[in-house]
């Protein structure tokens, strides 16, 4: 399995839902969201393999709205809430093969 969650992307989630504590438990929570989030991300982008969650742009943009979701206890307004968004992050994807 790959893993999409590296120190500095767990810092910049942790900053953009305001977790400014350090906390090995809620880490780990995180962890597994942006886990949980970057695999539907890349899924409905047609699993694109070359998706980048490091770098600012719409798939970063993308988790960080999954995470907040998430830590609100709404996840599945995800899609409903982003749809244009997902559906162009598709079509770029598609575009450039």
């Amino acid at each position: 399995m790959i893993k999409f969650c590296t120190p500095a992307l767990l810092a910049a989630v942790k900053n953009y839902i305001d977790v400014t504590w350090e906390d090995a438990d809620t880490d780990s929570k995180i962890e597994r969201v942006i886990e949980n989030g970057c695999l539907r991300i890349k899924s409905l982008a047609a699993d694109a393999p070359d998706i980048d969650f490091e770098s600012p742009g719409q798939a970063q943009s993308l988790l960080f709205e999954y995470c907040r979701l998430c830590r609100a206890g709404v996840p599945e307004k995800f899609e409903e809430l982003f749809k244009p968004q997902l559906i162009g992050l598709r079509l770029g994807k598609i575009t450039e093969e």
